[in-house]
């Protein structure tokens, strides 16, 4: 029988100031405290010198599985 032991989804989202991103990142926060979710672990976020858009990499739990721990 297959088991599925975690899942997550990976995303790498851009915005347009660190403002914007620091908000998502409030939020998330919040929503998963308010829905008692496990929490977005934030992986990297950065700055492009070529675009000057601000990126973040996070996890997502997939489906209420649990989420790896590194």
């Amino acid at each position: 029988m297959k088991r599925i032991h975690y899942a997550w989804i990976e995303q790498i989202l851009s915005f347009d100031t660190e403002n914007e991103r620091n908000a998502y990142i409030q939020n998330q926060t919040a929503k998963a405290e308010r829905k008692n979710q496990p929490e977005v672990k934030i992986m990297d976020y950065w700055q492009r010198t070529d675009d000057k858009r601000f990126y973040l990499r996070i996890r997502k739990p997939y489906n209420h599985n649990q989420m790896a721990t590194n």
